[in-house]
């Protein structure tokens, strides 16, 4: 069966058993069914099909914002696609200068084959300080309430607390992040999951009406980049978005190798 995509140029082709023994031979993997994409003769497991239908079939509202980020970038295109999802109301800002210097993720888990041990080689601390974070200046203009080095912790809770993105919603979440950086390491979460998590968790209980950050993975012309994160910024007050991304299977994320870079999994 062979399908084709006008919107995204690409032609996908279920391959047959015979060529996937081939590519079993080779050591492609263990997958029982694979798919051809063309342009680029790429490779990818029968899911691909599902991902790229789902994206065929999803339209965005004429007042959803998407906002883009380089992919392969590290740490840095983390951090600006994070700085984007917590200032809604400054991103003209990102046109004058680069803004990842205001994100510091206080703590996250390194990379390790074996995500079940306990060793502290297996822990990172981040460079940066509350002092250093203090010195940065705020790309609003205006100080925060607190410097971040005066901040107490806050009892562990099972879910983050609501942050308001009323009053400078940047200083208010890194305030959020710090206090709640002993609960992260205890569940050994990175930054940016926590991020994802606390977004889906607001817009399907319904408690945030407006300016919600929901990262979806991105599809380019047969390739499937798993930190390639689109950040839908949604204005609505109804869970249809919710509902609908669910539905199409690009809201569901899990650990790669890298625990700080997320990439898409196919709800079945």
């Amino acid at each position: 069966m062979t399908s084709k995509s006008l919107e995204m140029d690409v032609t996908i082709e279920d391959l047959s058993d015979e060529k996937i023994s081939v590519l079993k031979a080779r050591g492609y993997g263990k997958f029982q069914r694979l798919v051809l994409t063309e342009p680029g003769g790429a490779v990818y497991p029968h899911e691909y099909r599902q991902l790229s239908q789902a994206y065929h079939n999803f339209h965005f509202r004429s007042d959803d914002i998407v906002v883009m980020s380089y992919p392969r970038s590290g740490s840095t295109w983390t951090r600006e696609i994070l700085w984007a999802m917590v200032n809604l109301d400054r991103l003209h800002l990102a046109e004058n200068h680069h803004v990842n210097t205001r994100v510091f993720p206080i703590h996250y888990p390194s990379s390790s084959i074996n995500t079940e041990s306990t060793s502290d080689e297996n822990d990172v601390q981040i460079s940066a300080t509350h002092e250093e974070i203090d010195e940065q200046p705020s790309v609003s203009g205006e100080q925060p309430s607190a410097p971040v080095s005066e901040l107490t912790s806050l009892p562990a809770t099972s879910q983050p607390p609501a942050v308001s993105e009323n009053s400078e919603p940047f200083d208010k979440r890194l305030e959020d992040i710090s206090n709640q950086r002993k609960r992260a390491r205890e569940s050994q979460l990175s930054l940016a999951e926590r991020m994802v998590k606390r977004s889906r968790i607001d817009l399907k209980a319904g408690e945030v009406g407006d300016n919600v950050a929901v990262p979806v993975p991105m599809v380019d012309r047969g390739r499937c980049d798993p930190r390639t994160i689109i950040g839908v910024i949604v204005d609505r007050d109804e869970n249809d978005f919710y509902r609908t991304a669910v539905k199409a299977g690009i809201l569901s994320t899990k650990y790669s190798r890298n625990q700080f870079d997320l990439c898409p999994q196919i709800l079945k």
